[in-house]
């Protein structure tokens, strides 16, 4: 009997009308024999009790539901910046890109950012990979600065307290 692998089946859900990215990585995408893409098309159901099973997609210009099986999703959103949580927190610029500094920290302290959603150069995962490593870092060493300022802000209350519990102990005698 022959031994073979089995390869497991990829999906890409596009929810424009085509694949957007470098040519290169399209071009090799669509040498994939394993490789099936919807494009247009918008995932609108996530099908499976405790774990994954499918997923439901529609084409956006009709009612056309697909349900696709599978056992894993990995979710890109795609080239515009997301950043509609922190909007009214931290500096944009004009393309709606959050604002940082070279440790990944923003206008409001104590908030960091990595990645694609960020005015860094380069959108490309190896970038934001290394970003988030460096937003990690930074997060880091913030909370051990904060840690640090509570507890001298701690010993500085402790030792007012007790100062004043002394005095008012030397008045009694």
């Amino acid at each position: 009997m022959r031994n073979y692998i089995r390869w497991p089946r990829l999906f890409i859900i596009i929810s424009e009308y085509e694949l957007t990215a470098d040519h290169a990585i399209v071009d090799r995408i669509n040498t994939f024999r394993n490789m099936r893409t919807y494009e247009n098309t918008r995932a609108i159901r996530f099908e499976g009790e405790r774990t994954l099973t499918g997923v439901t997609v529609r084409k956006k210009a009709s009612d056309e539901k697909t349900s696709i099986p599978m056992l894993g999703v990995f979710i890109s959103i795609g080239m515009q910046p997301n950043s509609s949580l922190v909007t009214k927190l931290v500096e944009l610029n004009h393309k709606r890109e959050i604002v940082i500094r070279p440790d990944c920290s923003t206008t409001y302290r104590g908030l960091f950012a990595a990645g694609d959603v960020t005015n860094v150069f380069g959108k490309r995962i190896v970038i934001a990979s290394g970003e988030g490593a460096k937003a990690a870092m930074a997060v880091r060493k913030y909370l051990l600065e904060k840690r640090e300022s509570v507890s001298k802000q701690h010993i500085n209350k402790t030792y007012t307290a007790k100062l004043s519990e002394a005095g008012r102990n030397e008045e009694k005698n």
